[in-house]
């Protein structure tokens, strides 16, 4: 199974193009270790979208910063059909999301960490720092990091 990673283009530098996964997950979709990745470069500005191909589905999550800095849900797409309003949180409730995380200041940030832990590489805490009209961040932590990478 090809997994199809989007991210802004300065965050490819840390995932190499065909490097493998240990693990991932996508509602019951499961992918197994030694899964290839596929790099495509999106994004601009503040804003940054994420999708993940897994078969025919695909989920793209649009992220942005709020005024205060907190990572924050804009849109999420399955399959090319935009979920705002309750359809973006029923879809995240029917993939186990529950909006009373501790330590989290809003809902937002509390869905910010469920899709984190969802697909790992989408690190509410380094996933987009704006600076100017770039797009700045880390996929992987540098205690994460080996030789086979960490989606």
């Amino acid at each position: 199974m090809m997994v199809q990673l989007r991210f802004a283009p300065r965050f490819s530098a840390d995932i190499a193009a065909g490097q493998k996964v240990q693990s991932f997950r996508l509602g019951a979709t499961r992918g197994q270790a030694g899964d290839p990745v596929e790099l495509v470069e999106s994004g601009s500005g503040r804003l940054l979208r994420k999708s993940w191909v897994l078969g025919v589905q695909t989920v793209s999550i649009l992220r942005a910063r709020d005024e205060d800095g907190r990572p924050q849900i804009r849109a999420i797409q399955v399959d090319g059909a935009e979920l705002s309003g309750r359809g973006c949180w029923a879809f995240a409730c029917r993939e186990g999301f529950r909006d009373n995380e501790p330590g989290c200041r809003s809902a937002d940030e509390a869905m910010a960490r469920f899709f984190a832990t969802i697909y790992p590489a989408a690190d509410p805490a380094a996933d987009i720092e704006p600076l100017g009209n770039q797009v700045l961040g880390g996929m992987v932590s540098p205690s994460d990091a080996s030789s086979e990478g960490r989606v």
